[in-house]
């Protein structure tokens, strides 16, 4: 039987699959015949726009028992944004969808920091809401007992040195290979625990 994972996200995603592509890191480089991972992105996307999205109908096609979502950068640029609000509607969404899907298991990626850049001139409000949120996501997914196969990734090794492009926000060539590698662990620590 093969074990579907869907890996959801906006540009990070996106720059994820080109990364594999070039690479030859088909599949997160996990057994073809045993398992089918699929990514699904669109930048720019927002934890408020999710619900009308097609990331719905694209987990109704495939089907996966396992859902990886990278999501809430875009969301905690403004002063005005309620990372707790978005930590809660982004879980609330896909325990939605495992009530009508076959997802058993959802890993949350957590916002990963900022460098200096452009946008980290612009937003100042984004370091504590990204803070915010990641603590909110983890204790939701650690202490809330009706979702006990939600998980937030741990990037412990990557967050050392965070490689990233000039713009301060984008990982770089060096970054993407520790973000697929980290991912691709989860994927298989998640796989064992169903």
């Amino acid at each position: 039987m093969v074990f579907h994972t869907l890996y959801l996200g906006h540009s990070y995603a996106r720059r994820l699959d080109q990364f594999m592509q070039v690479n030859n890191f088909d599949n997160f480089g996990l057994e073809l015949g045993m398992d089918s991972v699929q990514v699904w992105y669109q930048g720019g996307q927002r934890i408020d726009r999710l619900h009308v999205s097609s990331a719905f109908s694209c987990v109704q096609q495939f089907l996966p028992s396992l859902v990886v979502l990278d999501f809430g950068t875009n969301d905690l640029d403004s002063a005005t944004a309620d990372p707790q609000r978005l930590a809660h509607q982004l879980v609330s969404l896909v325990a939605d969808w495992s009530q009508h899907s076959t997802i058993s298991c959802a890993l949350f990626c957590p916002v990963l920091p900022r460098g200096p850049g452009r946008f980290a001139a612009r937003s100042p409000a984004f370091e504590p809401n990204r803070i915010l949120f990641n603590q909110t996501l983890l204790h939701i997914c650690q202490h809330q007992h009706l979702h006990s196969n939600f998980h937030v990734l741990q990037h412990s090794r990557m967050l050392n040195i965070l490689p990233l492009l000039v713009d301060g926000v984008h990982l770089n060539q060096a970054g993407l290979k520790k973000y697929y590698f980290s991912l691709r662990r989860a994927i298989i620590r998640a796989k064992k625990r169903l």
